[in-house]
């Protein structure tokens, strides 16, 4: 019971997504989603109900076997509550040194204090525009991995830290989203381009094993995912694998086909020009990695 409820809680960070939870609860014990603007229908005794609203809240009942005079009715109430903060519309501000930050609004009561120098991430209800204005689409979101940050200053900046400091909504308590810089992008491709001269000199199972828990750590400074970064390095070694002079598979490639290193390596060069630009692809679009992953839902 108690793992259950765990469960449903770590599942649940937001009301939208409790009543989702709930829902598919309810369905796989019978009970019937009923639509308060049409007419209910026979009901008879045993049947099982249930109505949302808005989205946020759900209510569930079932109709009793015996006569209300004799046996009453049972009511359980719940109410969750989300001390969080808030995502404003167009929530990007850049800050000095590259930072990125969101503007957000403080919802509820939080204990600010709590919320800094922990991983945080998103979910929540997102209302995106759809082929007719009048009834746009409700999506629900749920980022199962550390995304933000709201941080202390050092003690250094701010020595009345211990002396229980005054927070302002506005300044203090903004999650940081990542730092944006041409650093960035070097970072990306110099291990690109140290990826694929490895690949070219080692075989592809010794050099994942040898080089991931070098490489997964800086990747993900950068902000890459693991499953960004784990199509990213089988690219470059495959790619490092038909890449003259040295690769191993373009070789033996040659070998099989009786034709020289020179006369292949011409004929290749438009497929190693697309190849590369795919792998700058991979690397700077994460959706081309983690589309279809997200697509079935397995992150």
């Amino acid at each position: 019971m108690i793992k259950r409820l765990l469960s449903f809680l770590d599942a649940s960070p937001v009301n939208f997504l409790a009543v989702k939870n709930l829902t598919e609860e309810l369905q796989q014990h019978g009970y019937r989603r009923i639509d308060t603007t049409e007419a209910l229908g026979t009901v008879k005794a045993g049947d099982k109900f249930f109505v949302t609203k808005n989205d946020s809240s759900i209510y569930a009942f079932q109709i009793g076997r015996k006569p209300l005079a004799e046996t009453g009715f049972h009511m359980i109430c719940a109410h969750c509550d989300s001390p969080t903060f808030r995502i404003k519309p167009h929530a990007e501000i850049d800050c000095e040194g590259g930072i990125v930050k969101l503007n957000t609004e403080v919802y509820g009561g939080p204990i600010m204090s709590t919320w800094f120098d922990r991983p945080l991430t998103l979910a929540g209800r997102v209302i995106v525009k759809s082929k007719d204005v009048m009834t746009p689409t409700t999506l629900l979101l749920h980022v199962k991995r550390p995304l933000l940050q709201i941080s202390n200053l050092a003690i250094h900046f701010n020595r009345q830290v211990n002396d229980g400091v005054k927070l302002s909504r506005q300044k203090d308590v903004l999650p940081i989203l990542g730092i944006i810089n041409d650093e960035l992008e070097k970072g990306n491709l110099l291990m690109n381009i140290i990826l694929l001269v490895i690949g070219m000199f080692m075989d592809i199972t010794p050099a994942i094993l040898i080089f991931t828990p070098i490489f997964l750590p800086i990747a993900t400074s950068f902000g890459m995912t693991e499953i960004q970064f784990g199509v990213m390095l089988i690219f470059n070694m495959c790619l490092g694998n038909i890449t003259p002079p040295v690769g191993s598979v373009l070789f033996v490639g040659c070998g099989i086909g009786h034709v020289s290193i020179e006369q292949v390596t011409s004929k290749l060069i438009p497929y190693f020009v697309a190849l590369v630009l795919a792998l700058l692809a991979v690397t700077y679009i994460p959706a081309l990695s983690l589309g279809l992953p997200g697509l079935m839902g397995l992150i």
